[in-house]
């Protein structure tokens, strides 16, 4: 197994960034996996046992940094989403011999993340798995008055938010959806915005799985939900095979 902390100069973003990789040999499928709004390509490996688990459960996991940017093209700042999902991307499949089989999984804004890439690309990956994720922006910026800004330099004007590529809930109004686990701790402060998603999401996902466990918005909670989330794909996997 390799543990690689790689460099990239991107065209897009003008700029150098980082980001963090695990290949054991003979990786049956790949996982992308997000990070947090606090956190950054290393997060996983530095809280988590995923080095471990990828080797056990044979997986090429790749974990890119996009700062603070919810994984969009920022209406004021820079295109992460252009950035993760094109060149990025194309990148890891220019570089390393990958197989087809994909997930995607994060945490927090990662879990938003996940759940954009997904739901936007949605014949293409084998599943999907939000933690804690932070699937209602519209109530996040109306009630959260010191972000305020910040969602508005991210996300544009509300009225731009609506119907668009960063819109959850506008995604779930489409047919095949992939397969989507989202798990999220009964005391997380975003646990009532995680219900609302469950119920949109059961009305339009045939393959949807919602765990709700003790826990809160933290890595003890995350370590255990990535346990989970693990086991969860090599379902899938043994149902590609």
């Amino acid at each position: 197994m390799t543990v690689y902390q790689g460099m990239f100069r991107s065209q897009v973003l003008d700029l150098e960034t980082q980001f963090s990789a695990i290949i054991p040999k003979n990786p049956r499928a790949v996982l992308y996996l997000l990070h947090g709004m606090s956190d950054d390509h290393s997060a996983w490996l530095r809280n988590s046992n995923v080095a471990r688990y990828a080797e056990e459960h044979q997986l090429a996991v790749f974990m890119p940094s996009v700062h603070r940017s919810y994984y969009t093209d920022m209406a004021e700042g820079l295109s992460y989403w252009t950035f993760l999902t094109q060149e990025w991307y194309e990148e890891l499949h220019q570089e390393f011999n990958l197989p087809d089989l994909e997930f995607v999984a994060g945490l927090s804004m990662g879990g938003y993340g996940a759940l954009k890439w997904g739901l936007n690309w949605p014949q293409h990956f084998s599943g999907v798995v939000a933690m804690s994720a932070a699937v209602d922006v519209p109530r996040m910026r109306r009630e959260w008055k010191d972000r305020q800004e910040e969602f508005a330099r991210i996300f544009g004007t509300e009225e731009a938010f609506d119907d668009s590529e960063n819109d959850l809930f506008a995604l779930l109004e489409q047919d095949d959806l992939p397969p989507v686990l989202q798990i999220c701790g009964t005391e997380d402060f975003l646990y009532e915005d995680n219900l609302k998603f469950k119920q949109a999401a059961e009305r339009s996902i045939k393959d949807f799985s919602f765990i709700a466990r003790p826990g809160d918005h933290n890595w003890t909670f995350w370590e255990a939900a990535l346990q989970t989330a693990l086991d969860w794909m090599d379902e899938r996997m043994r149902e590609d095979v």
